[in-house]
């Protein structure tokens, strides 16, 4: 059996393999908004990809600006991923996602969330990192995975809660899922 990765339309299909292998997924934000992921906002702000973040972004030229300046709401962008089955196979297996979130043109500090949701809109997984400085820090959750699941990825940067401006850059996303036992 082999590891298949296909990604069409911001779509990540997993099937089946071998104990220890291993697939990911990864959006490096190097180019212009692709179609299959949207901006969300809620309050005022504002969602953008850049690719011309030289010497901003963590790797390469481009990163995702997310900003939010009124009391309640949020902004994010979002795409959905879909993994097979392991179950099929007698397999099962742990997955993470993970993407790195700078602050920026921020004096206050900043939350950069995670969360992954179920197509029915009911949240699966969330995690949040309070970004206190301008050092590049790892946003992730990990999941065990078993029958075949499709969910929402969503790079959140939520409301202050007042209305200073806030922000901060998302870059190198990455899904990975190794089978564990066979």
């Amino acid at each position: 059996m082999a590891a298949i990765l296909i990604v069409t339309g911001g779509v990540a299909v997993v099937t089946a393999a071998p104990a220890n292998a291993l697939w990911t997924y990864s959006q490096g934000f190097e180019r212009e908004q692709p179609s299959e992921w949207y901006g969300g906002l809620i309050g005022r702000g504002s969602m953008e990809w850049s690719a011309n973040l030289c010497g901003q972004a963590r790797t390469g030229c481009g990163a995702a600006i997310l900003r939010h300046f009124s009391p309640t709401g949020y902004t994010s962008t979002f795409t959905t991923l879909h993994i097979d089955s392991f179950v099929d196979s007698g397999l099962y297996g742990y997955c993470g996602i993970a993407y790195y979130a700078k602050r920026w043109n921020s004096s206050v500090p900043v939350t950069a969330r995670l969360e992954l949701i179920n197509p029915n809109g009911s949240v699966f997984m969330t995690t949040d990192r309070v970004l206190t400085n301008s050092n590049w820090t790892n946003v992730g959750i990990g999941f065990y995975q078993f029958g075949a699941r499709d969910f929402y990825v969503k790079i959140t940067l939520p409301s202050p809660g007042n209305s200073n401006d806030v922000g901060f850059l998302a870059d190198d996303l990455k899904l990975f899922c190794q089978v564990l036992l066979q």
